[in-house]
Order: C-alpha cells, then structure tokens, then sequence
C-alpha cells in the first residue's frame, strides 16, 4: 500500500488537469484493493436455524451441510461440463 501512496504523490505533483488526476489515483487505488480481497471462511453448522441468530465475523458465513454439498455439486458440474464430459447417472 506505500507503493501505491508514493505514486499517489508522484501523479498529485505532475502538471495535469485536476480530474485526470483524480482518475489516475483512484484507477491505483482500486487495483491495489482488488488484490487485496479477503477471503471468506465457511463454517458449518449443525442446525441452519441456529446459525441465523448466531452474531458471526466479517469474513465468516455460516452454512449448513446441505448448502455445502449443493455448492460442491455445482462446482464438479461447472468442472465436467467444461471438460465436455457429462455428469451424473448413466441410464440403462
């Protein structure tokens, strides 16, 4: 992030008009915040009706078994189908 500030500063010094420069450090600024995404941490619970009342962390989701072995088949789904293989049962 002091990288980014630095040439903040370089770009705040230069003889451009006052909106170029503001496009500039805040075209800086959103590159650099989208590398920096946090990634979210799912914890699962017993009881899906219990997670709703249950105050939880930034960064955390709350999820129960179910809604993770959906998310899981739709990733295997998404992968087969890009590999042009079919998924699920054969039928006889």
């Amino acid at each position: 992030m002091n990288k980014v500030k630095v040439k903040a500063q370089i770009i705040a010094e230069q003889d451009i008009n006052e909106g170029s420069k503001m496009r500039q450090i805040e075209k800086l600024y959103k590159k650099e915040k989208s590398k920096q995404k946090e990634e979210k941490k799912y914890v699962v619970t017993r009881n899906i009706h219990q997670s709703g009342k249950v105050r939880v962390a930034r960064g955390v989701k709350m999820v129960d078994s179910r809604m993770r072995k959906d998310l899981k088949r739709d990733q295997a789904k998404s992968r087969a189908n890009k590999k042009g293989k079919k998924f699920g049962k054969k039928k006889l």
